[in-house]
């Protein structure tokens, strides 16, 4: 179930943007919460896929966007990483990039 960025030079298109052409969805758009692990047992308390926009009650604060950056996949950039409470930027101020990539199933976010 792939939700890739529509390629240039191909006919073929996403199916969330194939769906919202078909009037299927309210918007060519998805959101994607992941759960987390908070007790440490290796479960999450549960993610959530949107088709067609977003929850505004799940919503806390503005939804922001963010250019990407790359012609394939959800590349962005990113000023600086939060490891174990430490900021680490690029020693040249330059921003870093970023691959935005939910299809692993082993991904945990904590």
């Amino acid at each position: 179930m792939g939700i890739g960025i529509p390629q240039r030079n191909t006919p073929a298109q996403n199916w969330i943007v194939q769906a919202y052409e078909q009037g299927l969805i309210p918007a060519p758009a998805y959101s994607l919460i992941l759960g987390r692990d908070r007790s440490g047992s290796g479960f999450t308390d549960g993610s959530l896929l949107v088709i067609g926009g977003y929850d505004t009650d799940l919503l806390e604060g503005a939804i922001v966007s963010f250019p990407l950056h790359g012609a394939s996949h959800f590349q962005i950039a990113m000023s600086a990483v939060i490891i174990n409470g430490e900021t680490i930027t690029r020693a040249d101020g330059k921003p870093m990039q970023a691959i935005i990539d939910v299809s692993c199933i082993h991904t945990s976010i904590n």
